[in-house]
């Protein structure tokens, strides 16, 4: 689907990276079963670890820096969100009414809780569709509308971090 999941998908198979051993289709159900288990562990791991560096980089960072950063990560930064009228007016010209990109992420996923856990083929198919089509037509209008606006953003944050002392990425040392 559009949004990196697919309807029929399971919880723990929606939380985890595709990638599979290539004989993992000769693992029996409980092997499957563990795998999965373990890649999304590691998975978690490493988004923590992740995390972890973010925050740390950022508690280093000047409290006005910081919070600048923080409304980048949640789309609620004033140079993000003055784009955000003309993405909507894109979707809308596509037939999508929203306002918000987390507006977009919430009616997927309650797309998905309204299948039930086994939904009937048509209906399966047709909220693929639906879902393949918005992210085609949210692309499209936030490559045009939102996206420059997000990366001289970013460019200007991490010019700012580095003008602080700090590294351009919570990765570097």
């Amino acid at each position: 689907m559009g949004y990196g999941g697919s309807a029929a998908d399971t919880v723990a198979s929606q939380a985890i990276h595709p990638t599979k051993p290539a004989d993992f289709t000769r693992l029996n159900p409980a092997e499957r079963s563990r795998w999965n288990a373990e890649f999304k562990r590691c998975y978690e791991a490493g988004l923590e670890a992740a995390d972890q560096a973010t925050r740390q980089a950022l508690a280093r960072l000047p409290a006005d820096l910081r919070d600048e950063i923080m409304q980048a990560g949640r789309l609620a930064h004033p140079t993000i969100v003055s784009h955000l009228g003309s993405w909507s007016a894109c979707l809308a010209q596509k037939g999508w009414q929203y306002d918000h990109p987390l507006q977009v992420l919430g009616d997927v996923h309650a797309q998905r809780e309204r299948l039930g856990a086994n939904p009937a083929a048509a209906e399966l198919e047709q909220v693929r569709q639906n879902e393949r089509a918005l992210a085609v037509a949210d692309w499209d209008c936030a490559e045009q509308h939102v996206r420059p606006a997000v990366v001289q953003l970013l460019n200007d944050l991490e010019a700012r971090a580095a003008a602080a002392g700090e590294p351009a990425s919570p990765f570097q040392e």
